[in-house]
């Protein structure tokens, strides 16, 4: 019994591997995202790409991704959600919420709403300016999942130098809970599912 889940493990493991890819570079020729200005990953100063796949419809992601309120169920790298309006608990075009995230206090606007298919979200703080970028592509056996994030300012610049990794990781861990919850929802499933992150990745310098 044990062989057989060791070989269970090793499966799921690989096919995990092979289904996620991150990055620190921009390549604009595969570039998908509508940049602002301002964001440009070809003038910013920080930048992170991460995809994977996940065996599920669009619109089951989709849920997850606009349902912020509960994100901290299944992730926990951003705390302290909150609405600008307090009866509003899920993200919506042009709603105001505001987070925390690797220490730093967010006050973020969703700047695109396409269901099912693309989200993203600004924010604009002193010393640190982001856009943060989903997109939700349909196929054969369910969607690719790619976010991609494009920041400037002091602490952009800081992280760049001293933390380059952390914010790609973290947005590795995010898309591999997504793909955990939106491909088995039960709890118990999800449990066996939750391997050590430096055994999902595949990384593209």
């Amino acid at each position: 019994m044990k062989t057989y889940l060791s070989i269970l493990l090793i499966m799921l493991n690989f096919s995990v591997v092979n289904a996620q890819i991150s990055s620190k570079k921009f390549n604009p020729e595969t570039n998908l995202i509508e940049w602002p200005k301002q964001f440009n990953p070809e003038k910013s100063d920080f930048y992170v790409y991460n995809e994977i796949e996940i065996n599920t419809a669009p619109d089951v992601v989709w849920k997850l991704l606009i349902e912020a309120s509960d994100w901290s169920k299944w992730y926990n790298n951003i705390q302290n959600i909150q609405f600008e309006n307090p009866q509003q608990r899920n993200l919506s075009a042009q709603a105001k919420v505001f987070w925390k995230s690797m220490g730093q206090e967010l006050n973020n606007t969703v700047t695109q709403f396409e269901p099912n298919k693309a989200l993203a979200w600004q924010f604009d703080e002193p010393k640190i300016q982001g856009y943060h970028a989903w997109l939700i592509i349909p196929t054969e056996n369910g969607c690719k999942v790619v976010t991609v994030e494009s920041q400037t300012g002091r602490l952009a610049r800081l992280q760049k130098v001293f933390l380059p990794n952390k914010l790609r990781k973290q947005h590795d861990e995010w898309l591999v809970k997504l793909k955990e919850q939106a491909e088995n929802p039960t709890k118990g499933l999800s449990m066996i599912l939750q391997i050590p992150n430096n055994h999902l990745r595949k990384t593209v310098e």
